[in-house]
């Protein structure tokens, strides 16, 4: 018999609640304040919560913050692609760039509220990764995530356009 540690348990069935702006706020904050301290480590690790917390806000069922979440999960992942770029690992960064490129596609098929967001986010993450390819050439995951927006922007056509705010 296993000991009660190692036993498998329950998730909670209270739901977490998401991240609100003031935490993406305060791990964007510590880091910059680590990444001009030069701790580059303690800035991945801060800008990696933020990601986190972006995409937890992302999944929760908070509709009121899910434009902040939005926000939270560009910034946070273009400033960590920045600083994995800086520290010498473009492919990395690549992959981060990618990795956004994507969740905003998918987000496109989504929830009707972030469409028009997303779309815009999209227009810039795809400057991102035009960008790396000329600095730093092509690469599998970039051209993964080219394709993969493809077919989702060919999903978001089909499901019609976002509502208008008139």
């Amino acid at each position: 018999m296993r000991p009660a540690s190692l036993m498998p348990t329950r998730a909670p069935t209270r739901r977490t609640p998401a991240p609100d702006a003031a935490a993406w706020s305060l791990s964007l904050r510590q880091a910059e304040q680590a990444r001009h301290a030069g701790q580059l480590l303690m800035a991945l690790a801060h800008y990696r919560q933020a990601l986190a917390q972006a995409q937890q806000a992302l999944q929760a069922q908070h509709p009121l913050r899910h434009e902040e979440a939005l926000q939270a999960l560009v910034t946070s992942s273009a400033a960590l692609a920045e600083l994995t770029e800086e520290a010498q690992s473009p492919a990395l960064a690549a992959r981060i760039r990618a990795d956004l490129h994507r969740a905003l596609h998918k987000l496109l098929c989504g929830q009707v509220v972030l469409r028009r967001s997303a779309l815009w986010h999209c227009r810039v993450s795809h400057e991102a990764l035009m960008r790396h390819v000329q600095d730093h050439g092509w690469s599998a995951d970039i051209e993964a995530a080219l394709r993969a927006g493809c077919m989702a922007m060919h999903c978001a056509s089909v499901a019609g356009p976002p509502p208008s705010t008139h």
